[in-house]
């Protein structure tokens, strides 16, 4: 019996969109969505890459599926229920049309006088009669439709929870398999940190020495550049060489040298016409600072009035006049993986409301989650947005309220 396993790629939905790998024919990978839920992506035939891949099974798709799956076979349940119900009453209108046609005859016999009448009732009786036989064989052929209805929409719901359950059973293989990927890596690691190496070094003067970190003997040294040999004997003099013309001054067709004052004097001319630079710059692209000091920070910040907002820059104010959403998917979806971000908002109200925060992933709280409500004294609002090596998102929210106000 074979011990191979297939490892599925694993990599967050924002990864795979970021690197779009070229997927070989029929080659299947894993995404983890923003939500924690998993799709199967599989390469076309000849290969694709990531974003032009088939989706072949997606968790939220397949849960989709099962909730409709459910919902139609208790309608259609539902509607069986109500169709036996108009059958039931069909036959009690047929039996009174019977007990009608019934009385009918009996008037007849009892007075000859009322036979015109008596036809009459007859006759509508009789056509009460055909009008209930009719609604029950409709109601009849609406139960039969229902009953399919239900059948059908159990087979859905069957296939449905098999489906799930088999890509379940690829997820926990393919969480496995990246379990056992991950000891052999440390395994790996341990053995090339501990296996022990002889290290060599040269000095200036060419001696060759061995340090290990086993504590065992090196080598001897050894000095590898060997004797200095004798200085020989002083070559013929060559040709005197052609007499070089020294320009003095720059042109742009000479190609001869220039004394070096007047590449002196060109350069201090050129830079004292530069003019100095602005003291104030605007950056659009991306910058990337290791080391920076700062005397002062500003912020652009915008005001908001109402009951939602989606900000796009790291601080707000808002005069709030109702329960608020504060919505952080443009801030959130600008952060790539092993990235953070800080948002800061001061909320203003004429009375106390409540606040939901969305699009942040998993929230988490300084203090108790109830903080994180606006009262009509204000409230200071801090979140720190991070995203881990795989692009899972984690926000920490801080809330103070504050004192004071009308």
């Amino acid at each position: 019996m074979s011990n191979a396993r297939i490892q599925f790629s694993l990599a967050s939905e924002e990864v795979w969109n970021a690197y779009n790998p070229l997927l070989k024919e029929g080659e299947i990978v894993t995404v983890l969505k923003a939500n924690k839920k998993v799709k199967l992506v599989q390469g076309k035939v000849g290969g694709s890459t990531y974003s032009e891949s088939t989706v072949i099974w997606d968790e939220d798709t397949a849960e989709t599926i099962m909730s409709r799956s459910e919902a139609a076979a208790s309608v259609a349940t539902a509607q069986a229920a109500a169709a036996s119900g108009s059958a039931s009453k069909a036959a009690a209108s047929q039996a009174a049309a019977a007990t009608s046609a019934t009385k009918a005859k009996a008037s007849e016999n009892a007075a000859k006088t009322s036979e015109t009448n008596a036809k009459a009732s007859e006759t509508a009786a009789k056509n009460y009669a055909t009008s209930a036989a009719s609604s029950a064989s409709t109601a009849s052929t609406q139960a039969g439709k229902a009953a399919d209805s239900a059948a059908a929409a159990a087979g859905s719901a069957t296939q449905a929870s098999t489906f799930a359950t088999t890509a379940t059973n690829q997820a926990t293989a393919a969480a496995k398999s990246e379990s056992n990927a991950k000891a052999y890596m440390d395994t790996t690691k341990d053995l090339s940190e501990n296996v022990n190496v002889f290290v060599p070094a040269v000095d200036d003067d060419g001696t060759l020495t061995w340090t290990n970190k086993a504590g065992l003997s090196n080598p001897a040294a050894v000095n590898i550049k060997g004797a200095k040999g004798d200085k020989g004997d002083p070559g013929p003099q060559g040709p005197k060489g052609d007499e070089v013309t020294i320009d003095e001054e720059l042109s742009s067709t000479s190609i001869n040298p220039v004394q070096n004052k007047v590449v002196t004097t060109a350069i201090d001319t050129l830079t004292a016409s530069i003019p100095e630079p602005s003291v104030s710059n605007t950056w659009t692209a991306q910058q990337h600072f290791y080391d920076l000091m700062l005397n002062r920070e500003k912020y652009t910040t915008y005001a908001v009035i109402g009951t939602s907002d989606t900000p796009i820059t790291s601080t707000m104010v808002y005069n709030v006049t109702g329960a608020f959403t504060l919505n952080l998917a443009t801030l959130t979806k600008a952060l790539s993986a092993n990235q953070s971000s800080v948002f800061t908002a001061y909320f203003a109200a004429n009375g106390d409301y409540s606040l939901t925060i969305s699009n942040a992933g998993q929230l988490k709280y300084t203090g108790s989650a109830s903080d994180v409500a606006i009262t009509r004294a204000g409230l200071l609002l801090n979140i720190m947005m991070l995203k881990d090596d795989i692009g899972v998102l984690t926000s920490i929210v801080q809330a103070s309220k504050l004192e004071g106000g009308a």
